[in-house]
């Protein structure tokens, strides 16, 4: 905490930084004071491919993230020097039990599980990430996205059941449910949507 400035708080290390690392618990606060919490963090990742500009994460997982308000925004400090080198980041799978908002965050779920991975590098940039409604089965959110040579594809597939969260965030609320997949491709010119 110290040397963050009491921005990051960490509590209950386990396990080995250079592989496989627990967490017991993580803060993330701001001059009002804490503002996401996450419990049952565990990391494995592969240092070695620091040295070839890569931060590869084989797994990040979370047995809950609670997201209690936005942060407060802070102005920006000055750099002394240029922007630091390129990381290529890898994160093969990312698993999130219980995703859960306060009462602060407008328009949110009652509590979600989170799944998904990526990539971004200089070659490849690419997103996957799926949200299941914690609470009630069925309501599913699923997001793909990717850069290709002719622009970005995106897929976003969707589950609401009526009645659900996820039909009143999307302004559907009172509709009979709903299950649509959707996909774009955007390039400098135009979009297409099927």
């Amino acid at each position: 905490e110290v040397a963050s400035g009491g921005r990051v708080s960490l509590g209950g290390f386990a396990g080995d930084v250079f592989g496989r690392l627990r967490v017991a618990r993580l803060e993330l606060r701001d001059a009002r004071g804490a503002w996401l919490e996450i419990d049952g963090v565990e990391l494995a990742w592969s240092p070695r491919a620091l040295l070839r500009g890569r931060l590869v994460l084989d797994e990040l997982r979370a047995g809950r993230l609670r997201v209690l308000r936005a942060p407060l925004r802070e102005p920006e400090a000055e750099t002394g020097g240029g922007a630091a080198p390129p990381l290529e980041i890898v994160l093969d799978a990312l698993a999130i039990a219980r995703l859960e908002f306060g009462p602060d965050v407008a328009n949110a779920p009652p509590s979600l599980s989170l799944a998904g991975g990526g990539e971004w590098s200089a070659t490849r940039r690419a997103l996957r990430l799926e949200a299941q409604d914690g609470v009630r089965a069925g309501d599913r959110i699923a997001l793909v996205a990717s850069d290709e040579v002719d622009g970005i594809e995106v897929r976003l597939a969707l589950e609401a059941g009526a009645g659900s969260w996820l039909a009143g965030w999307l302004g559907i609320d009172g509709a009979p449910a709903l299950r649509d997949r959707k996909s774009t491709r955007l390039n400098s010119s135009h979009a297409n949507i099927s």
